[in-house]
């Protein structure tokens, strides 16, 4: 949802973020950023990554009313990752580095 922050919507519920607060140089490459970012952060924290049943812990992640943290937090970098792009001139996404904490 670009500069209003993103959504995320499971069977029991949604969750919206706000976008990080950026000077916007360029909007090129931010969705690319979002959706890498995102299923990164998916990857290493667990739903996507849980070694073989992949849909067995993305499902118990979204089981209840609220998601599970790994997925917050998957989407939470990836918002990041789609600000600090549009920092940025071109499709120039940040690095896991240039994420980190």
């Amino acid at each position: 949802m670009g500069a209003r922050g993103a959504r995320a919507w499971w069977r029991h519920g949604t969750v919206a973020l706000p976008a990080p607060r950026v000077t916007a140089a360029d909007t090129v490459g931010a969705g690319d950023a979002f959706t890498a970012a995102l299923l990164s952060g998916l990857l290493a924290a667990g739903p996507l990554g849980a070694g073989g049943a992949p849909r067995a812990a993305l499902a118990a992640a979204t089981a209840g009313p609220d998601l599970a943290a790994p997925v917050l937090n998957a989407l939470t970098l990836a918002a990041r990752a789609a600000a600090m792009t549009c920092t940025r001139e071109g499709a120039d996404p940040p690095t896991a580095a240039q994420l980190a904490p």
